[in-house]
């Protein structure tokens, strides 16, 4: 699993930004001068590049409450493409999963948490349940400092996978002898572990 990360040389807040705005950073050069001037593509742009076979993680950091209307649009576009069996639908929020939920039942619902403790959950919130008690997902993902045996035993006792993040090389081993099923990583290529 790889999450695209980008930067770029501009500042401020997406959500006061209009696309043309956003348009005109550029989001390459921090990466090397080799990708200077690279747009920050949309969505529909990366779903436009979408392979058979691939699959495709979308992330809603805030829904309707910041951006109104974004699980339905989200969902329009990914239905218009045609993709609803080539992407996961991920957030922190319940909230959004519940609004997926409705929206498109039929496609995967993933849901991050930073870690999970008999009765307490932290994901965007604190929250007095166990992560397993989120019944309208199909993965859970949570920080590799937060993944624990018994975590991970809830979890697929659930029926369900475990994916990690904030994984690098040198933790693989640990999260392979936990039995988690995936991790997500920033940096699949010369990714130097310090």
């Amino acid at each position: 699993m790889i999450q695209a990360l980008i930067e770029t040389n501009g500042s401020g807040k997406v959500y006061e930004l209009t696309t043309k705005e956003i348009k005109t950073l550029d989001a390459g050069s921090w990466f090397s001068e080799d990708f200077s001037g690279e747009k920050v593509p949309t969505l529909k742009e990366v779903l436009q590049e979408i392979s058979p076979g691939f699959k495709l993680i979308i992330e809603l950091k805030y829904g309707t409450n910041k951006y109104p209307q974004i699980e339905e649009k989200t969902i329009k576009l990914i239905e218009e493409f045609k993709l609803e069996n080539q992407v996961i639908l991920k957030a922190f929020s319940t909230e959004i999963l519940d609004r997926f939920e409705i929206l498109a039942p039929d496609i995967p619902r993933l849901y991050t948490i930073f870690g999970s403790w008999g009765f307490i959950t932290i994901d965007n919130f604190i929250r007095f349940r166990s992560a397993t008690d989120i019944k309208n997902v199909d993965y859970y993902q949570a920080h590799k400092y937060f993944i624990t045996q018994s975590l991970v035993n809830n979890i697929h006792a659930a029926g369900k996978k475990v994916i990690a993040w904030g994984v690098k090389p040198k933790d693989s081993e640990a999260m392979v002898k936990l039995g988690v099923d995936l991790v997500e990583v920033d940096w699949p290529r010369g990714y130097k572990d310090n």
